[in-house]
């Protein structure tokens, strides 16, 4: 088998964020930036397809690395990773371990000690389904090629950064992966760290972040959709504060939910 590294970037003037992220096997760089060109080269024996074009949204970059992977398996990236060595070789051992996997989440170390504290270290092999598939980013997610491009799903060009819509691109993707059918599963290793000290779209808990976050919802589920906003405000009330109380961002969340559903 063999891994190939979908990365999307933004304004890169040369090809160090190889280097940066100690990218060991085939990539295919997508560098969002202000002109239109193609590098295909090799760098130490793997093969590195760089695209610089002029457009934006983190999905649309995704998308367009998608439909040109050629390895067995691709990795889903973020250009503040670094992954350490030997990571080929390890995601190679996870599907080999697991067999009927098409989707391995695996964990990654956090360089920010807040955003550690949030997410729980993998410790066991365990199948994800659609009840709970929701709580993994994309940059956690290895994915057999074959099997994502059969099940025809692909990312969001209305969620992420630069689209319309906040972050959601990562959980849409995940959900209709796994909704299609594809059999994902937790490995407990751990592949890469993450700087995580910058978001091209979090711009702090405004207005904009809770209605989209409605908007999000009511994509994933629309029956469910108000129960998600109902658990979000009861589970995550720190997040709101005297300009905007639990019950004004429960409105908001309520608005966004009907702006998708009058879509």
């Amino acid at each position: 088998m063999k891994v190939q590294a979908l990365i999307p970037t933004m304004h890169q003037t040369d090809f160090s964020i190889l280097d940066k992220m100690n990218i060991q096997t085939d990539a295919i760089v997508v560098n969002q930036c202000d002109r239109f060109s193609k590098d295909e080269f090799e760098r130490n024996g793997r093969k590195i397809l760089f695209y610089s074009l002029d457009e934006r949204g983190v999905g649309l970059s995704r998308n367009f690395s998608l439909m040109r992977a050629t390895g067995d398996i691709v990795l889903f990236s973020d250009d503040d990773i670094e992954y350490y060595d030997g990571y080929e070789e390890q995601l190679i051992k996870a599907f080999e371990d697991v067999p009927d996997a098409d989707m391995i989440v695996f964990n990654l170390d956090y360089k920010d000690d807040e955003r550690a504290s949030d997410r729980k270290k993998l410790s066991k092999i365990k199948r994800v389904r659609w009840y709970n598939c929701s709580g993994y980013g994309a940059a956690r997610v290895a994915v057999k090629t074959e099997s994502i491009k059969k099940a025809n799903v692909a990312f969001s060009l209305l969620f992420g950064g630069g689209a319309k819509y906040s972050a959601g691109e990562d959980v849409l993707f995940i959900n209709e992966a796994v909704r299609a059918g594809l059999h994902m599963y937790t490995y407990p290793v751990t592949l890469a760290q993450i700087e995580g000290s910058t978001s091209t779209w979090f711009k702090g808990y405004d207005e904009k972040l809770f209605k989209d976050k409605g908007v999000l919802y009511a994509a994933l589920n629309k029956r469910a959709a108000i129960l998600r906003a109902i658990i979000y405000v009861v589970r995550y009330p720190h997040t709101c504060n005297e300009h905007l109380t639990v019950k004004k961002a429960f409105k908001l969340i309520c608005e966004g939910i009907r702006e998708f559903k009058r879509r």
